[in-house]
């Protein structure tokens, strides 16, 4: 390693570290600051409790965009893989019919709307939806096990179908 911060930039990092609240933030410009030393990854990993590849990261990203760069992160939610509507629908099948596991769920999603959902993906969008899936209690052996079923934890109020539909109706026009 070699030092490649001049003076000014290295005094810039100093009194930014000195102002920053945010850890996250302040331990990524220790880390500038450290490769600037000299220290290695692995000495800057062991001192900070990060990875390699996160210390290559935040390198490149203070190479490319400077101090802002480094900090900021334009993290985003990936977009649903439904719409709008057919959440809506979907919302209003799950309070018709009892699923008795998040599998049937997903089979019935690819069955209607040709949509592959993994079981944890399913289960967060039953979450955003307001539904859980209630687990099964212990039962002696000769009781037949029931099903887990999914159901509704807090009541779909007539506020949130009326705020469904007009999102529903401001996306299709």
């Amino acid at each position: 390693m070699y030092k490649f911060l001049n003076k000014d930039q290295r005094q810039e990092l100093l009194d930014e570290l000195q102002i920053e609240r945010s850890k996250r933030y302040a331990d990524r410009i220790r880390v500038i600051l450290l490769l600037d030393d000299n220290q290695t990854y692995k000495d800057i990993s062991k001192f900070l409790f990060l990875d390699e590849g996160s210390i290559a990261n935040y390198r490149k990203r203070y190479m490319e965009g400077g101090i802002e760069g480094l900090i900021l992160d334009e993290y985003s939610t990936k977009r649903t893989k439904l719409n709008f509507v057919e959440e809506f629908q979907l919302a209003n099948e799950l309070d018709d019919r009892i699923f008795a596991s998040t599998k049937e769920v997903v089979n019935h999603i690819f069955k209607k709307y040709k949509v592959k959902f993994s079981i944890s993906g399913c289960n967060n969008l039953l979450h955003r939806l307001d539904f859980r899936s209630k687990k099964q209690k212990a039962y002696l052996v000769k009781q037949r096990k029931r099903p887990r079923r999914i159901y509704r934890k807090i009541q779909f109020s007539q506020r949130k179908r009326k705020d469904l539909l007009w999102r529903c109706n401001s996306s299709t026009s």
